[in-house]
Order: structure tokens, then sequence, then C-alpha cells
């Protein structure tokens, strides 16, 4: 096997089980169990010898390419979904809904900013989510104006191989006991070389970009994160310690709601950047 798992300086203590790449030592992942280690190092065997292609070289060099940004199971057996899961031991389905309307494009980044050279820079977006039996694809258009793209680009010639990955934004996320995702509002989209769910995968697109744009929030999105904000609002008033105890005590809490009321603006300013990944 191309990988193996074991113990590198590279993983914190609380981590410990690092799955390592047996040509060059190079590790893929650190984990806090031994079976999450197997769980990555199965993924990526699969990725390795299975029917499934990762991202090349060469098509970061394209305009565009077809992602399969929301793919249903995932490549981990299990008894609960017949597609598998992903490393997380959780999978999309044709029940998951993404709010394919919300935005008009989700910016794309590396491996969810947690690299500390590259950040949260954004190197692409992807456009016109879509769905067909393997899950929802997106095209991806990237800025080849973005000097972090570059590096990355590096990391693949050099043999990386590259999936998507996509975020959610945190407190909006209903999963089943089974695992399942059954609501997974589609805000941020990454590539990376160790996603939880190598089905991520690509198909090639030759096209021209078009201008950058990343103002992505539609009308569909504010129709609805409005009525949660306003069920927010009213859980604060009933739930308030001061609530029926007098004129008084009112006058202090509606101070508070408009408060909150005036707060809002600004907390649907700051929901980009409370996302997380599957």
């Amino acid at each position: 096997m191309p990988w193996h798992i074991g113990s590198s300086d590279s993983c914190p203590a609380s981590r410990p089980y690092a799955v390592i790449k047996d040509d060059d030592g190079e590790v893929e992942g650190c984990h806090p169990s031994e079976a999450a280690a197997d769980r990555q190092l199965t993924a990526l065997n699969i990725s390795e010898f299975g029917n499934r292609k990762a991202i090349k070289a060469t098509l970061l060099d394209d305009d565009a390419f077809r992602l399969l940004a929301i793919p249903f199971g995932g490549p981990i057996p299990s008894k609960v979904s017949p597609r598998g899961v992903d490393l997380d031991g959780e999978f999309f389905s044709e029940r998951t809904d993404i709010r394919p309307s919300w935005l008009k494009a989700r910016a794309v980044d590396w491996h969810h900013g947690a690299n500390g050279t590259l950040g949260r820079d954004v190197i692409g977006k992807a456009v016109d989510p879509e769905m067909d039996e393997d899950g929802w694809w997106v095209t991806v258009w990237l800025d080849h104006g973005a000097k972090r793209l570059n590096l990355i680009k590096k990391l693949a010639e050099r043999g990386a191989q590259l999936f998507g990955s996509s975020e959610s934004v945190a407190g909006l996320v209903k999963k089943a006991a089974t695992g399942e995702i059954l609501e997974w509002p589609y805000w941020r989209q990454t590539l990376s070389t160790s996603p939880q769910n190598t089905h991520s995968v690509v198909r090639p697109l030759k096209a021209v970009i078009d201008d950058v744009d990343y103002d992505y929030t539609t009308p569909a999105f504010w129709a609805d994160i409005a009525p949660r904000l306003r069920n927010l609002a009213a859980d604060l008033r009933s739930s308030s310690p001061t609530a029926g105890k007098g004129a008084a005590y009112d006058d202090g809490l509606w101070e508070k709601v408009a408060e909150f009321d005036r707060a809002t603006a600004d907390a649907l300013a700051k929901v980009r950047g409370a996302t997380i990944n599957p």
C-alpha cells in the first residue's frame, strides 16, 4: 500500500495517529484514534485504486471544470447507506436540502482555510449547482489572477491528488441518527488533498472565465434566513427572566430586543465566516 498508519512529530498529542505516505513520509492526516486514521487510509486507497479520478494538475490550467461538490454516498462501505459514507460516517443523499438557490455563486478556497500560508484566499467561484444520480455538480471557475493558485498547481504537479469539499453554515445543518445529512445549506467550496469524501471529483470543462463577482446572496437566502431571525427574537422575548414582570421590566426587555434587532444586520453580514465542513 502507498500509505500506512504510524506516528509523526507533526501530529499533536490530541491526534497522535498519522496516515503517512510510504515513498516520501508525507503526513496525509492526523487523527484522534486508529479507527479514524484507518477510515482515511481506506478512502485514500479507494481513491488510488478505484474508478474515481482526482483533479489533475492540467485541469488547474483550464479556466473551468465540473466538480461533484455534494456527492451522494461515500468511499466507506456502510450498512446504513448502500452508496457508502464519508470519513465521519455521514452521507448526502437525494433528500439532502442544500439550498441551491441561496447564492448566485460560492467562493472557492483551499482546504477550508486550514493552511496557514493560503488562508481563506479566494481562488475561484462555484456556480450553477445541478443534481444528477451521483449528487450535486457545480462549475468551478478559477481566478488565474489569484497568486495562491500557483501554489496549489505546484502541489498537483508533484502528484498530490486534489478533491472537492463543501462547507455549510454553522447551526443550520440537520442530520439523521443514521448519519444522513438532511439539511446542508451549501455556502462555500474548497479544494483539498484530504477531503472527508473522495467521491468529490471532477470532469474537465473547456470554457472562458468571466468576471469574478463575489456578490453572492440572492432573495431566496434572505427569505429563508429572515424568519429564523424573527423566531430567535421571539424566543429571546419569551425566555427572558424579565418577561411578564411589569412595565419597568418590560421596558428593559424591549430595549434589549431593540439592541438585538440592530445587531441582526451585523450578524447576517458575518454569517459567511460561520461555516463548517462535513
